[in-house]
């Protein structure tokens, strides 16, 4: 039986699309873990999912340029593209530096100034305690990545409606230029 919180999320990705491209229900059963360095490489792990989605489809030939760069250059290229940026991104970039910091040293704690840090740079009207009481910082992370998934399926479906408006205008076109050989040109 799916949670209230899956049921939300779901119903989030349904508004814009409903076209996830990830296992949602998956994807709260594996952050629910309870070492919080743990959450942010599984959010790392989805979010560059993600952004790896968003651009492959995007890019004419994305395996040959995304195979072989990390999250960071992929962020940045999505970046430069419009995408993901603004506050939003500088939260991306946080977690992946989180990420290597846990990848690559012996420590693995996320202090609660950490989350703090992470929390403000994505809102400021919500209180700071969201963040540092029991799952708070799950949730964060939760928000992060199913945020960043709605912004992929959004600009699907915006490329979406380009394709359909770049068809309707050409059917018009074609519908008006056989207009005017059927009743000549008036000059």
């Amino acid at each position: 039986m799916k949670s209230d919180k899956v049921k939300a999320t779901e119903n989030a990705l349904k508004f814009i699309g409903n076209n996830p491209s990830f296992d949602i229900a998956e994807f709260i059963d594996r952050i629910s873990i309870k070492e919080d360095w743990a959450k942010i490489v599984v959010a790392h792990i989805y979010l560059d999912h993600i952004v790896t989605s968003l651009l492959k489809s995007k890019l004419p030939h994305p395996d040959e340029y995304l195979d072989k760069r990390g999250f960071s250059e992929k962020l940045v290229l999505s970046q430069s593209m419009g995408y993901l940026r603004g506050d939003f991104g500088i939260v991306l970039r946080k977690i992946n530096t989180s990420r290597n910091k846990f990848a690559h040293e012996l420590s693995f704690d996320v202090s609660d100034a950490e989350k703090r840090d992470l929390f403000r740079t994505l809102t400021t009207e919500r209180p700071i305690s969201d963040v540092t009481q029991a799952r708070g910082f799950e949730e964060f992370l939760i928000t992060v990545v199913i945020f960043a998934e709605v912004s992929r399926v959004a600009e699907q479906r915006r490329g979406e409606i380009s394709e359909e408006q770049n068809y309707v205008t050409g059917k018009i076109m074609e519908i008006l230029i056989a207009q005017k050989g059927k009743y000549g040109s008036e000059e």
